[in-house]
């Protein structure tokens, strides 16, 4: 019963194109976020049972939200007594701010709800591996089902999706191709990281690692998403680094393995070219989009270095894209930006990092180094007592360089999942309770 109970959660959270995102927008776009009650719920239950623990890495995400949202209470001050309303560009910033705190509110939750169940039995993690590995396969499945569509935009699975339009690229279960990236990243090797820490027999085991390696390599090969074979790639360059440092290899193999890398980016060559040849010609929106957008948030945070909170980003920083965007027509497409200038839905950076540093500012920087950064060199310490903790060092440097890049993280439950997963492996580490450990000579 459990196994299907977590089964079922992990599914919800990787099916991030769900039909109720029209009526309730965003946030709706996973039902994840109707299982809050259940959350709750479990969360409850938890701490009648006198299992309450929060994290270190909890409770840096506890301070610097409510951080947030006293920086976003003084900004709602400040806008009433500018404007003498609370509604700019047609909107209203307190409503504004309070969809805003849900996404945070409901992935907390989650993190917490994976926290919980791995914490109160030790054959959870078991059975959460199982559970993992389960949606890897019915991941392998929509991938195979959705390859026609690379012809013809139309793929056996296209009911799973609302909007009836052909897609040309692989998104299994998630709106666009870029945010299945991480799904197929997590889901592939995480089946992999976590047989350093159950017990499976030896066929099994060759199983697992033959359909991991098997789904990421077929995702690799047929993924259009720039963005996340980027991060992935420098990823694997990142591990391979820290190893060759550690193992004193001479540096002639580094320079080998570095070029290496560089061949599947040459995939991308005619991409790369046409960008910049037409950048001078208006003709590349996603650039201009994405480049407007972290000019204007950098210029957001240094204008207000404590942070706009919630409340803020809607008065503050649609004025710095229309600084930009002035600047920058003459050289790059920025129509699709300029409809921030007009309304204030959906305004976004388009990445985590850049969002966060609106909201939180210094704050932030010191939460992201804190939440973030902290777990990369702890499994840098780890990870060759445990040969499977290397599978969690290149996700995660991938998690941050595509939080930074290209992907925001309001509803990427997977990363919140991946996250409390390696926050319960490091709090087994340090309390020293018994676990499977595996090494390079096993």
């Amino acid at each position: 019963m459990r196994t299907i109970l977590i089964a079922i959660v992990l599914f919800l959270s990787i099916y991030q194109d769900f039909f109720t995102f029209e009526y309730f927008g965003e946030i709706a776009k996973t039902p994840i976020v109707f299982l809050t009650p259940f959350f709750l719920l479990y969360e409850a239950l938890s701490i009648n049972k006198g299992k309450l623990f929060v994290s270190k890495y909890q409770k840096y995400f506890i301070i610097y939200y409510c951080i947030v949202f006293l920086v976003t209470i003084f900004y709602f001050v400040l806008i009433y007594f500018k404007y003498w309303s609370f509604e700019v560009l047609g909107e209203n910033v307190i409503m504004k701010a309070i969809r805003l705190a849900v996404y945070p509110l409901v992935y907390f939750l989650f993190y917490r709800f994976i926290i919980n169940f791995l914490r109160n039995d030790p054959q959870n993690l078991k059975i959460l591996f199982n559970a993992v590995y389960f949606n890897q396969l019915i991941l392998i499945i929509v991938l195979l089902l959705e390859l026609p569509a690379i012809k013809d935009g139309v793929s056996a699975i296209s009911f799973f999706h609302p909007e009836e339009y052909k897609y040309w690229r692989v998104r299994l279960l998630t709106m666009e191709a870029s945010w299945a990236g991480p799904v197929t990243l997590i889901f592939s090797l995480t089946p992999i990281l976590l047989l350093g820490f159950v017990e499976v027999n030896k066929w099994f085991k060759r199983c697992i690692i033959l359909t991991s390696v098997s789904f990421l390599l077929i995702f690799f090969i047929y993924n259009s998403s720039k963005g996340f074979i980027i991060c992935f790639v420098l990823g694997i360059v990142a591990y391979v680094i820290r190893y060759v440092i550690k193992r004193g290899i001479k540096p002639i193999y580094i320079f080998g393995f570095l070029f290496l890398s560089i061949i599947p980016l040459l995939n991308f060559q005619d991409q790369i070219i046409y960008i910049y040849e037409n950048i001078g010609q208006e003709k590349t929106t996603t650039f201009g989009t994405r480049f407007v957008s972290y000019l204007a948030g950098i210029k957001t945070f240094f204008t207000n270095p404590m942070g706009t909170g919630f409340g803020g980003l809607t008065a503050i920083y649609p004025r710095n894209i229309e600084y930009f965007v002035d600047v920058a027509s003459q050289n790059l497409n920025t129509a699709e930006i300029k409809q921030y200038l007009s309304s204030p839905r959906a305004l976004s950076t388009k990445t985590y990092f850049f969002d966060q540093l609106i909201f939180g500012g210094v704050f932030f920087l010191l939460f992201f180094f804190m939440f973030f950064v902290n777990r990369l060199f702890w499994i840098k310490k780890i990870m060759f007592e445990n040969f499977y903790m290397m599978y969690s060092y290149i996700i995660l440097i991938c998690i941050i360089l595509s939080g930074i890049t290209y992907l925001t993280f309001h509803i990427k439950y997977e990363i919140w999942f991946f996250l409390a997963l390696i926050d319960f492996i490091e709090n087994k580490y340090k309390n020293k309770e018994t676990m499977l450990l595996s090494t390079y000579g096993s």
